[in-house]
């Protein structure tokens, strides 16, 4: 069926569903007439044109282009730019693309084994997985890979960058990439990668727990995590979300019950100004001490844990200003194994503060840090040993306990 049979059949659909809607018919049958008024029939009017100027500019593209644009697919061309028009966090997958976001949020996935984020016009690498494959390439945390393979990142959105550097297990990529002033290129093996999104340890009374991101499983890691710190005589918790850029909403909220008790964490604010307010059914809060680590990179989720946390007065937040994602997106999975992400409304913190655009301002910043004495290196690793906020945070809270 040609694509202007396929608008004509729409325009007759919609014609239909208007007659089902003001009459008490089941349906159209060959030989009846359909009364509309002036305005229905000018609406039916503007959507034929509306489709027709979209086959006509393709039309136009396949007869000029000066390339022979045959492989292009013009309808996911199409879809995306819907969504693209939006803003940068909704977004349009094929079902390819979809399975991939979907496993991301697994923990599990195929790709080079690394969290990156839009950065400028390209991508800015947040953190190589422990013995990933992009770490064993020698990526490094900062590094900005402004192409893949021959294909510049310049114009993508983060999606369509993201896609490029992920693949089939086994194949290789190579990532271009700018390190300060220099530029190297990267080949890495993509592999089967699976990254738990809690890492923790013990360092003397102080226990520490990173999360990377906010997955299915996070929450019971989380949990199992800090069950095994306290088994282990903890007297203080350091709480890493550093370059954490979000994730479920659910998730977050279940691990915000586990430290924080009875309390709102959240509230959704729709277009229509319908709030959903999202409180702990439970749980009791931390009895030990303990402060919050976020930076420039922790978003969405991250900054929802870390406001209901300040909002609350029950740690103290320590860091760099977060992101400023105050909107929250919601995924959708269409029938033929596509889908989308959209943004559905923005949130709002306990005390009702809106971050986006602002972010969570820590109570005690990186100039207070240096100027206390604890250097950054230029590429840091989230809790290596020369990790200044670490050790500062490991000393602010062992002097806590000091004066208790």
């Amino acid at each position: 069926m040609s694509r202007k049979s396929l608008i004509l059949l729409f325009v007759i659909s919609v014609v239909g569903a208007l007659f089902i809607q003001w009459s008490d018919s089941p349906g159209l049958i060959p030989g009846d007439r359909v009364s509309l008024s002036k305005a229905e029939y000018y609406q039916l009017v503007g959507t034929q044109q509306r489709y027709q100027k979209l086959m006509d500019l393709e039309h136009e593209i396949r007869e000029k282009y000066y390339i022979d644009p045959a492989e292009i697919d013009f309808d996911t061309a199409i879809y995306k730019g819907l969504f693209s028009s939006l803003d940068r966090y909704s977004t349009y997958y094929t079902p390819q693309e979809y399975d991939d976001y979907t496993s991301g949020l697994s923990g599990e996935f195929v790709g080079i084994g690394a969290t990156v984020e839009a950065f400028e016009d390209v991508v800015r690498v947040v953190e190589p997985f422990r013995n990933g494959p992009a770490e064993r390439a020698g990526l490094l945390p900062e590094d900005i890979i402004w192409q893949v393979d021959e294909t510049p990142l310049s114009g993508l959105s983060l999606d369509e960058s993201v896609e490029l550097i992920r693949g089939q297990a086994g194949t290789a990529v190579v990532l271009h990439v700018r390190r300060g002033s220099e530029n190297l290129e990267l080949r890495v093996i993509r592999a089967k990668v699976t990254n738990p999104s809690v890492v923790w340890e013990k360092r003397n009374d102080i226990g520490y727990i990173r999360i990377s991101h906010f997955e299915s499983p996070t929450a019971q890691q989380f949990r199992e995590a800090l069950k095994a710190l306290r088994q282990d005589n903890i007297r203080g918790l350091v709480l890493d979300l550093r370059s954490n850029p979000g994730g479920y909403l659910h998730v977050v909220v279940d691990i915000a019950e586990q430290i924080l008790g009875r309390t709102t964490i959240v509230t959704e604010v729709s277009r229509t100004e319908e709030e959903k307010v999202y409180a702990s059914r439970g749980g009791s809060a931390l009895d030990i001490p303990y402060v919050v680590l976020v930076d420039h990179s922790s978003a969405s989720a991250s900054e929802i844990l870390a406001a209901a946390v300040q909002d609350t007065d029950s740690a103290q937040i320590i860091g760099d200003t977060t992101t400023g994602k105050g909107v929250v997106q919601t995924s959708y999975r269409l029938q033929d194994g596509s889908g989308f992400k959209i943004t559905t409304a923005r949130y709002l913190t306990p005390s009702g503060r809106d971050l986006h655009g602002v972010g969570v301002v820590p109570d005690i910043d990186l100039a207070a840090i240096t100027q206390a004495g604890y250097d950054q290196p230029e590429v840091l690793r989230f809790g290596a040993e020369d990790d200044g906020v670490l050790h500062f945070a490991i000393d602010f809270l062992e002097a806590a306990l000091a004066l208790r």
